[in-house]
């Protein structure tokens, strides 16, 4: 319990910081999920797919899941380009760290 009130105090004290990072990184993770994945409702019936693509995002992490390279599932879906599977794994670092995407210049 003493450990449960330290981590409320520290976040109560934090709060203002807290979220204004969360603000920051909502609007930037919302921008760069767009970029990434396509939901409508006339592709996959609404399943989260790579944009372009009609594959699924979630065969991503059935390949990895089930022991699968990254290479492997580009292989199975050539439609998916490697460089949306690094920006989905990106997206993924992003949402745990707490990180604000920064938009890649074009190389």
């Amino acid at each position: 319990m003493a450990a449960e009130s330290c981590c409320l105090k520290l976040i109560e004290k934090n709060k203002q910081s807290i979220l204004a990072r969360f603000t920051k990184i909502d609007k930037s993770i919302v921008k760069m999920i767009a970029d990434i994945i396509t939901i409508s409702k006339d592709v996959q019936s609404g399943t989260p797919v790579f944009t372009g693509t009609r594959v699924p995002v979630k065969n991503l992490c059935d390949y990895l899941r089930g022991g699968d390279t990254i290479q492997e599932f580009l292989h199975d879906f050539p439609s998916v380009k490697k460089e949306q599977v690094g920006r989905l794994l990106e997206l993924v670092e992003n949402l745990i760290t707490l990180t604000p995407y920064e938009e890649k210049a074009a190389a």
